[in-house]
């Protein structure tokens, strides 16, 4: 007798032992649109250290406009306080990573430039989410603020309602994030423009810097601008002249007029490659209107999800299903501007050619389960972040563990990306591939990257080649990061796990 508790997973196992295509996969029968995209809970997971976030994104999108209330992660449902509202986020991640350029709409100007000291206090009550989108009120003692959230591939977009505000502004901070920053740089082009740099490092450890590039665009003409470097404000123009940049804390305090009209909507664009880049993605994805965006993101989700069609259960399994579904399809993250170039993981510029380039890929998390999943309902997608794993192990001399942008951070243990990409080249997503694939995978699994290389790969290798195990070696010197010595059992079935795969490539080649 079935257990109909079960019936949403059962559904779910029969759905994936099917073969796909290599195209997008068709909405399911026997599930209407509402219902996919309604049961999802984007707060799932955001206490008890889930570290998931509830804000605005498409599938596998650049962006990922979400709040951050203190978290190392970002957003916590249990803070009471919003720091801002800021560009890039990885659901589920254990360290502090993302969360660059928070912006936090307020009434009446801070005396700090600490996002700790003026986070806004918000209720849950004014709060809600969904894939498309996210809305809360910000408790402002001088006048509440809405603000609504909602994403394209590569821009963030932010309607502000500002109620009974007599000054109403936008603090945008460049010099904070979930991470280390760096050093940035703001610059006020003209009215309406504000162009921002923010180099970063770090993920549970100092990583190699990065650098993110971004473009914010008003509906309005800004009516007041300070800019700040570490605590001082200083008054700027709109004439394009102004500019503030150093390792301090860096931004603007934006003023508006909204005495007529309390809207303001703001749009960002996110490029890892240059400026250029930015401005490409914000001319090519911000020409709609906020409505717009946040119904076209809508009924994207909502093909997405009807990808895959449940009977049976209670509606708070089907929650669960379909908020697990949509968590599975936030990430790898796309990293190419609308014009194809991408940052590479030799630190040169690329065009992709026939193909998607994605990157934030943490293959130790997802070789067990994600790409097989991918390879059946996103088999486009699985196929072209398989093709930017070879890409960025060419470009560096060593396939990731753990990527950040085009950064390696050396968390987890063992071999991932074999596993990974064995199972991609089995779903038949790497045809035309399979010469380039190889090269990486035997390199991976005889050798140990040199001294000079950012990676830390199979630390234990020499001796797990000879002997067969990754011996114990606590506190060995290794890069940052995890290291495989500090971790020998694990080590030791995970280079297992990848070998057997390996071997299973070999008999079909």
């Amino acid at each position: 007798m079935w257990n109909r508790r079960l019936t949403p997973f059962i559904a779910f196992a029969a759905v994936l032992s099917l073969a796909a295509p290599l195209a997008s996969a068709a909405p399911a029968e026997g599930v209407s649109s509402d219902d996919s995209v309604d049961l999802v809970n984007p707060f799932i997971g955001t206490q008890a250290e889930g570290n998931t976030f509830p804000g605005a994104s498409l599938p596998f999108g650049m962006v990922q406009l979400s709040p951050d209330t203190g978290h190392y992660a970002g957003y916590r449902y249990t803070d009471d306080r919003i720091r801002g509202f800021s560009m890039t986020h990885v659901s589920g991640v254990g360290c502090g990573l993302g969360g660059d350029l928070p912006m936090t709409p307020m009434t009446g100007r801070p005396d700090t430039t600490d996002y700790a000291q003026y986070a806004q206090p918000f209720r849950h009550e004014t709060e809600t989410a969904s894939p498309a989108a996210y809305q809360v009120t910000l408790d402002d003692p001088d006048g509440a603020v809405t603000a609504e959230l909602a994403a394209t591939t590569r821009t963030g977009w932010q309607r502000l309602t500002y109620e009974g505000s007599e000054e109403s502004g936008l603090m945008l901070n460049a010099g904070q994030a979930l991470h280390g920053v760096r050093s940035s740089r703001v610059e006020v082009l003209d009215a309406r423009t504000v162009r921002t740099t923010v180099e970063g490092s770090g993920f549970c450890q100092e990583t190699e810097p990065y650098t993110l590039h971004f473009l914010t665009t008003f509906d309005r003409d800004i009516e007041d601008v300070e800019l700040f470097d570490g605590d001082e404000f200083t008054a700027a123009s709109t004439d394009g002249s102004a500019a503030t940049e150093g390792e301090a804390r860096q931004g603007a305090w934006i003023g508006f007029d909204t005495t007529e009209d309390d809207d303001v909507v703001v749009t960002t664009s996110l490029s890892w490659v240059d400026a250029d880049g930015a401005a490409g993605n914000l001319a090519e994805e911000g020409g709609s209107s906020f409505d717009e965006v946040r119904e076209s993101a809508r009924t994207l989700w909502q093909e997405r999800l009807d990808a895959i069609a449940v009977d049976g259960g209670t509606e708070e399994q089907r929650r669960t299903f379909y908020s697990s579904l949509y968590r599975s399809l936030l990430g790898p993250h796309r990293a190419d501007d609308v014009d194809g170039r991408y940052l590479g993981w030799d630190d040169e510029v690329h065009t992709a050619d026939g193909h998607g380039y994605y990157q934030t890929s943490s293959l130790w998390d997802t070789y067990r389960t994600q790409i097989q999943l991918l390879a059946l309902i996103a088999p486009q997608e699985a196929r072209d972040q398989s093709i930017s794993l070879i890409l960025q192990g060419e470009q560096s001399g060593r396939l990731p563990r753990w990527g950040w942008g085009p950064v390696e951070t050396n968390v987890m243990t063992g071999d991932p990306a074999t596993p990974q990409l064995v199972t991609a080249q089995q779903y038949g997503l790497l045809g035309g591939w399979e010469d380039r694939l190889w090269t990486q995978l035997v390199q991976n699994a005889d050798t140990v990257p040199s001294e000079d290389h950012p990676a830390n790969g199979r630390a234990g290798n020499d001796h797990y080649l000879e002997h067969g195990y990754v011996p114990a070696e606590t506190g060995a010197e290794c890069k940052p990061g995890d290291c495989d010595l500090d971790h020998a059992g694990s080590a030791t079935m995970e280079y297992a796990v990848a070998d057997a795969a390996l071997c299973i490539d070999l008999e079909h080649t």
